[in-house]
């Protein structure tokens, strides 16, 4: 919690550059290669002798994970939904999934690219109000920066050496570079992976990344 947070962020991003840097490029040359349009099977068929096997278990596993996660994001928005309208806990989870369902019907994978685009944008400018409102409401910067202060560690640039597995520099150094490895698991999120494969061309592949 607090300022320690911000490795997070930054450490994420460092591994997504790397990433994108040694793996996405290939990888769209690779499905160009292929003529695949899955992810799976791109890497089930990437020497050019296809594996269906491995294609079936990825896929499983991608179908398993997926459908976990497009359930959590269902279950917060209906949740979102019932503290702002008062609705009942099932209404936010029906229409959330009927609209998914409807534009990806209707737009495939663009309609996807084009929602999360359209997201993106919501929350940078919820996030901006956000921080406008708060700071506002505590008296201005300095009166945010105080109440922060106030707070005991919360502006500390690392955890505290009893929260670390290992104490002292190392130890943060290595809760920072510890980001850096989630930011790298991108590789192993197929929703996100057949993005880059959507590429009209590898070489966009540089402006793919400073949007991403």
């Amino acid at each position: 919690t607090g300022l320690a947070a911000i490795w997070l962020m930054f450490g994420w991003i460092l591994g997504d550059f790397l990433s994108s840097l040694f793996v996405h490029r290939r990888l769209r040359l690779a499905a160009t290669d292929t003529d695949e349009v899955s992810y799976a099977g791109v890497l089930a068929n990437w020497y050019g002798d296809p594996n269906r096997q491995l294609q079936r278990v990825i896929g499983l596993l991608s179908l398993l994970f997926l459908l976990t996660y497009a359930g959590a994001q269902l279950v917060a928005g209906s949740k979102a939904l019932q503290v702002l309208f008062d609705w009942p806990g099932w209404a936010g989870a029906v229409m959330g999934a009927v609209m998914v369902i409807l534009y990806c019907f209707a737009g495939g994978i663009r309609a996807s690219i084009w929602t999360d685009a359209a997201q993106s944008m919501v929350m940078i400018s919820a996030m901006a109000i956000l921080l406008t409102v708060a700071v506002t409401a505590l008296g201005g910067l300095d009166g945010a920066v105080n109440e922060l202060r106030s707070v005991e560690g919360f502006l500390n640039w690392f955890p505290a050496d009893d929260s670390l597995v290992i104490p002292g520099a190392i130890g943060g150094l290595l809760f920072a570079a510890g980001w850096m490895f989630a930011g790298l698991s991108v590789i192993g999120q197929p929703h996100i992976m057949v993005r880059f494969m959507a590429l009209e061309d590898a070489s966009e592949m540089t402006r793919a990344r400073l949007w991403y």
